[in-house]
């Protein structure tokens, strides 16, 4: 070889070299990390969660070898990379000395991604208790009032449309518009606000319920913005009234980043084709079920638009608590309704419940338990009797309490049908270690309305309510009751426009003279008693007692704080002679009790005649 081919070769091999570093090192300066946001985004000092799993969002964040806090009072913990190169988990550690204020976290060395995370002072809040003297009002916010119409459609979301006419389309309530009819509650008698989830739905049709969640820190802007639900908890607790938060562990949206570009696949629970629930709770209690239908009704999705979340991961368990106890102290909510409890894994229902009373002592929560029978039902407590299983949940739904009030007043009243199943319903309270918490109703936004059920009868529409408002328990209104609404078809129609909540609407039921007559008397009828229950805690935090029904006429009791209410409920076609000499264990002689809803006045002792197919209540005259 001639020495200028070699020189040649050499010459040749440097300049390849030379391009093959400048490629690496374009290829290394051409990517950076960057970071969008941080769940959750913002945390307080003195809380006893002070160890946090951050979520952090972005781009090429598999790539970050160091992550650094500017806050002596935030220290990093660890740091790991998902199967996602758009996320990146970081535990942090708030310590005692921490304080207030901005704290600039940074990822990465050279070209490292900086993000404002924001340390808060301690609020103090103190969630309001909720009691038996209580009384719950459940909405449906799309279909209560619509308070702007400038945010019922953004062509930048899935569903594009507001349309009041299809019954499964958003119609377009708000907060605000939930917000303004705040003093019509109050009125109403109602200390408790539960509406259906707020948290964003950016789903391609059939929104506008609220549980096929798509970001679990963003109210949907169709509702409004996060500054709109902290004014509602404000404005009800200014008028000393409660809020309840809808919260959803079982599943999320199929729009949702977890589902569609998961931190992790197993934060999912995926079958190699769509397998739905089963739907059959009593699985978990049931000592001879077998593991398969165990699975499928854990492990089984809801419908095939909610995917089903794996909270034995870990890591989505402390995101989906930790949201929890973010949203709790950061919009100052009373407590929490659990959607589909049964449905995710117990273990870590159990673990969230600790979670929440760690932080919020005897925080109020209750779960949707929807199963047939109170033996199933009652696997959700706290009874020594379950062993392991015991649950850690405060209350439940009683559905127990639903099916028996509605069968008592549709149904001729039998030994363990009609008025017989209601009573052995509460019959049933045994298994919980406080009965008089669990949330009771009569209906709800799954089910026909109630006054849709006895076909428009008022009078056996009365019994219903009536007894949902005088019996043991916290009891749930569901929105438009008081106005009669009597849909049953289907789940757009039940949950229907309140007249009046919409501008342009031929009449206004939030006002008297938009109410027809008896609608007025409906409305009465519930805020008569609402009012009864709202001034007597005492009485309501007593003693519920009650007798086996005797020629189909059921009667019970409330005693507390040296009052008394007497109950009457009648099926019977005919008049009955009432001896209250059999009652005698609560009456005395020379008691007076008088109707709120009558002004009739009874003599302890006294035989008196009960009207058919009737309801009515007394108190003591002091």
């Amino acid at each position: 070889m001639k020495i200028a081919d070699v020189k040649n070769d050499i010459y040749h091999n440097i300049n390849t070299l030379g391009i093959f570093l400048c490629l690496l090192m374009f290829a290394q300066s051409s990517y950076s990390q960057s970071v969008s946001r941080i769940d959750p985004p913002n945390w307080w000092l003195e809380m006893s969660t002070d160890t946090l799993e951050l979520l952090v969002y972005g781009e090429e964040l598999d790539r970050v070898k160091e992550v650094k806090s500017t806050s002596e009072g935030v220290k990093i913990l660890s740091f790991q990379a998902t199967e996602s190169p758009n996320y990146l988990l970081t535990t942090v550690y708030i310590l005692p000395n921490a304080r207030p204020g901005e704290v600039i976290l940074e990822f990465g060395k050279k070209k490292s991604a900086r993000f404002k995370w924001n340390l808060h002072p301690n609020k103090g809040f103190q969630p309001a208790k909720h009691s038996p003297s209580d009384v719950m009002y459940l909405i449906s916010p799309d279909r209560f009032v619509n308070g702007n119409a400038q945010n019922d459609a953004f062509s930048s979301m899935q569903e594009k449309t507001v349309n009041r006419k299809e019954a499964f389309d958003r119609h377009g309530g708000d907060l605000e518009g939930e917000i303004a009819m705040l003093d019509y509650l109050k009125d109403l008698g109602i200390s408790s606000v539960w509406n259906c989830p707020l948290l964003e739905n950016d789903q391609p049709k059939e929104s506008y319920h609220g549980y096929a969640i798509t970001d679990h820190y963003t109210i949907d802007k169709r509702f409004g913005t996060n500054e709109h639900f902290y004014a509602l908890s404000e404005g009800l607790h200014k008028r000393n009234m409660k809020l309840v938060m809808d919260v959803v562990y079982n599943h999320c949206g199929s729009m949702h980043p977890f589902h569609t570009n998961p931190p992790f696949v197993d934060w999912i629970n995926r079958w190699s084709e769509f397998t739905q629930t089963n739907y059959r709770a009593a699985t978990f209690v049931d000592p001879n079920a077998s593991e398969r239908d165990k699975r499928i009704f854990q492990d089984g999705w809801f419908v095939a638009t909610m995917p089903d979340l794996n909270q034995r991961n870990k890591q989505m368990a402390r995101y989906l608590i930790q949201n929890s106890i973010w949203w709790i102290t950061q919009a100052e909510v009373d407590a929490l309704r659990i959607d589909t409890y049964a449905y995710p894994d117990q273990d870590f229902m159990n673990d969230l419940v600790r979670a929440l009373r760690r932080e919020y002592e005897d925080y109020f929560i209750f779960g949707e338990i929807w199963v047939t029978g109170s033996q199933v039902q009652g696997g959700w407590t706290n009874n020594p009797m379950l062993g392991d299983k015991a649950a850690e949940l405060p209350s439940v739904l009683d559905f127990q309490f639903c099916f028996g009030v509605q069968e008592l007043v549709k149904e001729k009243p039998d030994w363990a049908r009609g008025m017989g199943r209601l009573y052995l319903s509460l019959a049933g309270d045994w298994m919980y270690e406080n009965p008089s918490h669990l949330v009771t109703f009569i209906d709800n936004h799954d089910m026909g309305r109630i006054f849709g059920e006895v076909n428009g009868n008022l009078n056996d529409w009365k019994t219903a309510v009536g007894i949902l408002l005088t019996s043991r328990g916290i009891p749930c209104l569901y929105y438009g009751t008081e106005i009669l609404m009597k849909e049953t078809a289907n789940h757009g129609l039940i949950r229907e426009d309140f007249p009046g909540g919409w501008a342009g609407d031929p009449v206004d039921k939030f006002t008297q003279a938009g109410r027809t007559d008896e609608e007025n008397e409906a409305f009465q009828f519930i805020q008569r008693l609402s009012s009864i229950r709202l001034s007597n805690p005492e009485l309501f935090n007593g003693k519920f007692t009650h007798f086996v029904p005797l020629e189909e006429v059921y009667v019970y009791f409330y005693s507390g704080g040296g009052n008394l209410m007497m109950t009457i409920v009648s099926r019977s076609s005919e008049i009955r002679s009432l001896s209250l000499e059999r009652f005698s264990e609560l009456l005395s002689e020379g008691m007076q009790m008088q109707s709120p809803l009558t002004d009739k006045i009874i003599k302890a002792m006294d035989t008196i005649e009960v009207a058919p197919n009737s309801f009515d209540t007394f108190i003591l005259l002091q």
